[in-house]
């Protein structure tokens, strides 16, 4: 998809930007270049001077499905679409470093409607428009298999309640530079957002164009570090422990005659095995399922506790 720059100058113009239904924006450009923007994004930008200062706003986004002349006015090309978004309130998009190489590339605007050739720059609007609360007509036209990896990585980080500049350090952490397929980039996006465990109650938008499927199976190689464990630890503490979880007694007797080779259970570390090398004594280990050992961890992050106690487990979910 190509996109477009339009500008409403509100100096010169004398009113600020107004909505329209259907979406539209005129030009004095030749027919022959505006009908580029028939299926493209035109993304519509306004300024004014505020304090001495231009102050620039991202208004809309919409999708020209037609253009037109003026009736009255010959030289006035109409451009116009039944899709879009309006940014309410607009978006004062100073604060942003990409702004002023767009403004660069733009000659400040001034060359009227024109095509936006800086991948970054759409992939930030993209991104703009993806945490706006925008129609489900809108969501819907921008579909996974569209979106650069970048904006791929950022629209589910913000549907799993991440801010913007939470998604943008995940993404500049653990994707930037790596050559990924979709399917392998969601996969480890998943298993990173699983782990980090960042559910909250911040309700979450539906997008309408997320997939209902994904690919999965596929063989690769990976290379990992583990810190080592010593099995007999971890034996004698379920022994001692009696195979039971010492916090919500996970087995019952009813099912443990279902399980004969292995457990159902894990063995906890007091002080996290995370935190590096040591001697670890049996009084540092306890007997948890593994529910209530991702729980224990999860708490110990929310609340930034060191020593992940069962007493401290019990304590907060008590």
């Amino acid at each position: 998809m190509r996109h477009f720059v339009a500008y409403h100058n509100v100096d010169k113009m004398g009113v600020e930007f107004k909505d329209h239904k259907p979406f539209q924006f005129r030009s004095r450009k030749r027919e022959s270049y505006l009908s580029k923007t028939i299926g493209s994004s035109v993304w519509v930008f306004s300024g004014k001077t505020d304090g001495g200062k231009k102050m620039y706003y991202l208004e809309a986004v919409f999708y020209p499905d037609k253009i037109y002349s003026d009736s009255e006015k010959q030289d006035l090309i109409y451009i116009e679409g039944a899709k879009g978004h309006y940014f309410e309130p607009p978006v004062n998009v100073n604060r942003f470093s990409w702004v002023m190489r767009l403004l660069k590339k733009q000659s400040n605007f001034s060359l009227g409607i024109n095509e936006i050739q800086d991948d970054e720059v759409i992939d930030q609007l993209s991104l703009l428009l993806n945490t706006s609360s925008v129609s489900q007509t809108v969501k819907s036209k921008v579909p996974d298999e569209d979106l650069s990896p970048y904006n791929l990585v950022t629209r589910y980080c913000i549907l799993h309640g991440m801010t913007m500049e939470e998604a943008a350090e995940l993404w500049n952490n653990q994707f930037k530079g790596r050559d990924l397929s979709q399917s392998q980039l969601l996969n480890d996006l998943f298993n990173l957002l699983s782990r980090e465990d960042r559910t909250s109650n911040i309700e979450k938008p539906e997008y309408v164009s997320i997939r209902k499927s994904f690919a999965e199976g596929e063989l690769i190689q990976k290379e990992c570090t583990r810190r080592t464990r010593n099995p007999g630890l971890v034996d004698a503490r379920l022994r001692i422990d009696r195979w039971k979880c010492q916090s919500c007694g996970f087995p019952p007797v009813s099912i443990k005659h279902l399980v004969t080779d292995e457990t159902l259970l894990d063995v906890h570390h007091v002080d996290p095995l995370a935190d590096g090398k040591r001697e670890t004594k049996l009084d540092d280990l306890v007997t948890l399922c593994p529910n209530c050992h991702r729980l224990i961890h999860t708490l110990g992050r929310i609340h930034k506790e060191d020593r992940l106690t069962l007493e401290f487990l019990k304590r907060k979910t008590s």
